[in-house]
């Protein structure tokens, strides 16, 4: 770089001298960034240019905080607050002015040489069929070249630039039928060998010179290293990339057929098969939470994940951005503009379950003696802090009702809150959404993030955010090209019911979760503690055991270079210390011979790569600290700890030359690296399947059709129409009827296991419940009301923290806890079971194909004849992938029931706030909360007796055997129903494989012109590739099944 980096306007000598100003040679008006060191005074340096530049003691785009991880805290950690370090000035990294904003630079995606030659001397279909059966690769004169993934020289890691999802740019699509003209031009194109450049994903934009040296390009975050996962080996992306070339070659000698545009024609299926092959990208599959209080940096932290300016921005919006979700998830394929936004609308019953929310937590506060009842004043305040948002929320939603004012929330009448609640919901029924708005929610487009906010803000700013549940932002960007949705998360903390509920069960369901928090917050173990219970809430302890959890310190680059250079630094033991006292020297030498050529930028980098050490070793220390002092706080779950700077991101990003190395130190590639790999496991089992199953099947589907219009096949016609009839009345019957008793088989074990052990302990459990509650009487009448306005939960100085929502159905968790583990191994039983007979189905029809390919006869009972049967070999081929994708099918349906099986356990054996406890017990705890005068308490008590049943009339608990009933047989319903017609789509396939057989169009067109012998020529050109393609499949499998 020419001029300034991360520069400190002074630094600290290695012979002890007093610290001295840089001066910075300034080409043009940029910012800098830098370590503040101590300094009593401004100084004017002259700069090389001749200039002077003046250096103020304290100010920039970044502040003048102090740090505030103060040095006895848990961590011992080396850093001051302003407290314990009064005589040291904090050195924090800063800028003098505002960058000169620049366009981020667009990255490019090198796609394959997809180039198919072809010669004269063609080959006659009469032998189509048998060179086919054969996997010849060549015939007579012809030669075909591919693309070969094995030969091609490529760097040994792989970068984004690599990845195969490549989502086209706008309007730079790939259609799905062009006409014949244009695919033969393509075709020819293909044969040029040339590779294209594209913005993004496919838009073509100019090479940048290969020779341009490293500290002088533009930072391009596609050229960032991919994690080593097996999902992002080389060479299956490389498979996966190519895959795409071959559903494309496909294609195009498919459009030049005369029947590609007859809709009815199997060329016509073929086509738009191949299309949806080489528009598959990665699905959007794993979503991370991202959670934090206000002002922590979350939008800033999102904006540099995504690497936008300022795409995600909340300030203003007020309690709107704190109730909402927004997903940003990676541009599909079918959207033609930058930014699509999909806006989802609460149901009516979601409406009315908010807005009775509201009005409960309005009045409850307004209408009821708190000093009466014995309510402390933090309790007060916070019900006061959510009686103000309900009353904001309501205001927002209705405020042009003449009608709605607080006097009128506040009736004290009696049936007041039903005649409001009742106003409510038809106010909410006249909201005036916008006219292209639709039953669900809305759908909308922008072509810049500043349009993307106004679109959106036009509902959280106005009258309609109350009702939103979320907001998706569909873009292309790097972090989300592997399947990661990034979710801004409301917080909940002060929220009412409805939105607690619906938060709660949308965290619960993330694959991992971003707490975020300011790095000065993390000084000491209670303050991490109390960071982690405020934002995950109940998900702190009954967080699904497979979804990870993430501390992401903020405003890393708030340190002190004095106190990091002497803690980290001083001794030999670390091996950066000689070079650190080196770059030190370096920038002092520079000091004093500034005139010499290319001292600037000497000086630059070696304070860049100075910073970058100090914030490295400063974070390493946090992250090991963290991770060994609060990973026990999550029990069976991974806790990761990253530190990021979003200021010194933001800064060098916008910058149109920059070192790696300032970025790097930001930790913001480290972080989007490990957002990468979150997904990364299911993401490969995805396109292992894709390779090995979606496109071979694809693949052999053409050649049966090929194959069909072979002379050899004309003897095929009743051999084939046996061979459909067997299928359609023997496998189609069979696993239906299979499909059918597991189902009822899965709802016998659910009575077994589940229902009928909570049946015969109905009665000893509401004794327990019965015998707990009266203890619960001894209570002084004002903690006894703590607990019902808690929901059960309460605890004080005087009076112990307790859940009596737990201490309630202790006794069946205790014994449900073997039923449920029985019973999800009898389910998985259950479908192992129905994958043998399903699986087994096939294997004898295939058995019954590789008949036909030994004696090239029918067997007698299947078709009463001997029919010679020609294209056996493939269609048994054929058979067996089909049995790969019906054996992903039930891997897929049976990790799905175990998950959702995870989820009811929880809802019935735990307390949050969708347990089945809560369902139960929250209208109870809210009667007796707004019950007052005179036996008050004896009322609370016979409501508490009543709410729990008899032993005869076990009112509690069998509602929690109803709610369990309900969802196991809902969820084994869906699941069943899903399965079958994941059973039934590879049947169908077959079916139309039988079809293609017959050859009725190939026959056709075998007299009309040469398509079947270009066709050929592309298949056998294929064939290679595709062998290639399963090699490299099956590898990388195998090396991943070894690794663990």
């Amino acid at each position: 770089m020419s001029s300034g980096g991360w520069t400190s306007n002074e630094s600290i000598s290695p012979n002890g001298r007093s610290p001295r100003s840089i001066s910075t040679h300034i080409s043009q008006p940029r910012s800098q960034i830098f370590i503040r060191t101590p300094s009593s005074s401004s100084r004017i340096v002259p700069s090389t240019a001749g200039s002077q530049i003046h250096r103020p003691q304290s100010s920039g785009i970044f502040g003048s905080r102090t740090n505030t991880i103060s040095s006895d805290s848990a961590f011992g950690s080396p850093f001051h607050t302003p407290q314990s370090s009064s005589r040291l000035s904090s050195r924090t990294l800063s800028t003098f002015t505002s960058p000169r904003r620049e366009n981020a630079p667009i990255p490019s995606i090198e796609f394959p040489d997809s180039s198919i030659s072809e010669t004269a001397d063609a080959p006659n279909p009469r032998n189509i069929a048998t060179r086919l059966e054969r996997g010849s690769s060549s015939h007579g004169n012809t030669s075909v070249r591919t693309h070969n993934t094995r030969s091609d020289s490529r760097p040994s890691q792989l970068t984004y630039r690599g990845l195969y999802n490549t989502t086209p740019e706008p309007g730079a699509q790939h259609c799905g039928s062009s006409s014949p003209t244009i695919s033969q031009q393509r075709l020819r194109n293909s044969a040029s060998n040339s590779t294209t450049q594209f913005r993004s994903s496919s838009a073509p934009v100019e090479s940048a010179p290969n020779n341009t040296p490293a500290a002088t390009r533009p930072y391009d975050v596609h050229d960032e290293p991919a994690p080593d996962t097996p999902y992002f080996n080389i060479e299956f992306q490389r498979g996966l990339r190519q895959a795409k070339v071959i559903a494309e070659q496909i294609a195009d000698i498919l459009e030049t057929c005369e029947l590609a545009r007859d809709r009815d024609s199997q060329i016509y299926r073929m086509i738009q098969t191949a299309n949806k092959i080489r528009r598959f990208v990665a699905p959007s599959i794993c979503t991370i939470g991202i959670v934090g209080d206000s002002g922590v940096g979350k939008s800033s932290l999102i904006n540099s994940l995504l690497d936008e300016v300022e795409l995600a921005e909340t300030a203003g919006l007020g309690a709107a951005c704190t109730s909402v979700v927004t997903e940003y998830r990676s541009r599909l394929p079918q959207h033609s503009a930058r930014y699509t936004i999909e806006i989802d609308r609460m149901t009516d019953s979601e409406i009315g379950e908010q807005l009775r929310e509201l009005l409960w937590s309005y009045r409850f506060f307004h209408i009821t003696d708190l000093d009466d009842i014995g309510m402390g004043a933090d309790e007060q305040t916070r019900l006061e802090a959510k009686s103000k948002l309900a009353w904001d929320t309501l205001k927002a939603a209705f405020g042009s009702k003449r009608e709605l004012t607080e006097t009128y929330l506040q009736d004290p009448s009696d049936g007041a809150e039903q005649r409001i609640q009742t106003r409510l919901r038809e106010w909410s029924s006249t909201l005036r959404w916008p006219d292209d708005s639709h039953e669900s929610g809305w759908l909308g487009s922008a072509e810049t993030a500043v349009e993307c906010k106004s679109q959106t803000q036009q509902f959280l700013a106005g009258n309609l955010w109350p009702f939103i549940k979320v907001i998706r932002i569909y873009l292309s960007s790097q972090v989300l090209k592997s399947g990661a949705i990034l979710a801004d998360l409301p917080g909940f903390h002060d929220s009412n019911n409805a939105r607690v509920k619906a938060a709660e069960t949308y965290m619960y369901k993330c694959d991992e979760i971003f707490v975020v928090a300011d790095i000065s917050r993390v000084n000491t173990n209670k303050n991490v503690e109390i960071i982690f219970q405020k934002s995950l809430g109940s998900n702190l302890k009954n967080g699904r055991p497979s979804q990870g959890i993430s501390l992401v310190c903020t405003r890393s680059e708030d340190i002190d270079s004095d106190e990091i250079s002497k803690e980290f630094f001083s001794s030999r033991r670390n091996p950066n210390t000689g070079r650190v006292k080196q770059l030190k020297e370096t920038i002092d030498d520079i000091e004093c011979n500034s005139e010499r050529p290319g001292a600037l930028r000497q000086r630059d980098e070696a304070q860049e790569e100075l910073n970058y050490l100090f914030m490295t070793a400063r974070n390493e220390y946090i992250e090991k600290l963290v991770q060994r002092n609060h990973a026990n706080l999550f029990i069976n779950r991974k806790l990761s700890v990253f530190c990021v700077s979003n200021k010194a991101y933001s800064y060098y990003r916008r910058l149109s030359r920059v070192h790696e190395l300032p970025i790097k130190g930001s930790g913001i590639p480290a972080l989007r690296s490990h957002c990468h790999k979150i997904p990364a496991q299911a993401q490969f089992r995805i396109s292992h399947h894709f390779l090995t199953v979606t496109l071979k099947g694809f693949v052999q589907r053409v050649q049966l059709w090929l194959a069909g219009g072979s002379q050899e096949t004309m003897p095929n016609d009743a051999t084939v129409q046996r061979l459909l009839d067997t299928l359609t009345r023997d496998l189609k019957r069979k696993s239906a009827d299979f499909v059918q008793q597991t189902q009822e088989e899965q709802k016998n074990i659910a009575k077994d296991s589940l229902i009928q052990p909570m049946s015969m302990n109905l009665s000893p459990w509401t004794q327990s419940a019965l015998q707990v509650s009266k203890g619960w009487t001894s209570l002084h009448p004002a903690q006894y009301a703590a607990f019902c306005r808690g929901c059960g939960s309460f605890g004080s100085a005087k009076c112990p923290w307790a859940n009596w929502n737990l201490e309630l159905i202790e006794p069946m968790i205790d014994i449900m806890s073997t039923c449920w583990e029985e019973y999800s191994e009898r389910t998985a039983t259950s479908m192992e079971e129905l994958e043998r007979l399903v699986v087994a189905s096939l294997d004898a029809l295939l058995t019954q194909v590789k008949g036909m390919l030994a004696y090239r006869i029918i067997p007698v009972h299947i078709t009463d004849s001997v029919v010679d049967f020609s294209g056996a070999p493939l269609f048994a081929e054929a058979v067996e992938t089909k049995i790969l994708s019906i054996k992903y099918a039930f891997s897929v349906a049976g990790e799905t029931l175990e998950a959702q099986l995870e989820v009811i356990e929880r809802n019935a054996s735990s307390d949050h706030p969708n347990a089945y406890i809560r369902e139960a017990m929250v209208p109870v705890y809210r009667a007796c909360s707004i019950d007052k005068g005179s036996g008050v308490t004896s009322r609370r008590h016979a409501r508490m007796r009543e709410a729990i049943g008899s032993a005869r009339f076990p009112v509690l608990f069998k509602a929690i055997r109803s709610h369990v009933m309900k969802a196991l047989y809902e969820l084994i319903k869906d699941i069943m129903k899903n399965l079958h017609g994941d059973i039934n789509e590879p049947l169908r396939q077959i079916s139309t494989n039988i079809e293609m057989l017959r050859g009725s169009e190939a026959r056709v067109l075998a007299m009309n012109g040469d398509f079947l012998d270009r066709l050929e020529i592309v298949l056998r050109a294929i064939m290679g590739e595709m062998e290639n393609i399963e090699e490299i499949a099956a590898r990388v499998k195998s090396r991943a099944e070894e690794s663990h």
